[in-house]
């Protein structure tokens, strides 16, 4: 029975093993860099896109904000203003941030300030990165303005920042300047 030609060897079951799983390997890897090469071009709205532009969107970061799921969190109003960052979830609980001077880089994506605390409850340093987030049209009422989000991004440290570890992350609606 040896001597018959259609059994394989353990040589080339080996090998056809190894073809295979070289062969499962790579196309793995293709459809992950196909993934990564469709998806990425959709991954964030910027500052200069023409949806954001065309939204009637502020100007910049600086305005009130309301949580745009207000059920999720205890956070009333955000206000960012010229020099500070306020946090208010209540008219007696107002958590007031700085804003470190030089600190506020402007890109493509991101704005990302560097906040010190100003009273005693907020805490110690900390960053955040804000980008504008999406945009909804009501498609029933077009003469209705679409509404402005931001999505802001908490960062313990500066290093945090660069390397994407942030502490939490919120949506916020633009209510005035």
């Amino acid at each position: 029975m040896s001597t018959q030609k259609y059994f394989y060897k353990g040589r080339d079951l080996l090998k056809l093993r190894s073809f295979i799983f070289q062969l499962l390997v790579t196309c793995i890897f293709v459809a992950a860099g196909l993934l990564v090469v469709f998806i990425s071009s959709a991954y964030s709205l910027g500052w200069d896109d023409k949806e954001w532009a065309q939204s009637g969107r502020p100007d910049t970061v600086l305005g009130k904000w309301i949580p745009d799921n207000p059920a999720t969190t205890k956070l009333k109003i955000l206000s960012i203003k010229k020099g500070s960052v306020e946090y208010a979830y209540s008219a007696n609980s107002i958590l007031q941030f700085g804003i470190v001077e030089n600190s506020v880089v402007t890109g493509s994506r991101y704005t990302e300030m560097k906040l010190t605390p100003l009273n005693r409850k907020s805490g110690g340093d900390t960053t955040i990165k804000i980008r504008p987030h999406i945009i909804y049209i009501d498609s029933k009422n077009p003469e209705n303005r679409p509404r402005c989000l931001i999505k802001i991004f908490k960062f313990s440290t500066e290093k945090h920042a660069l390397t994407g570890r942030y502490l939490g992350w919120g949506i916020f609606q633009f209510i005035e300047q």
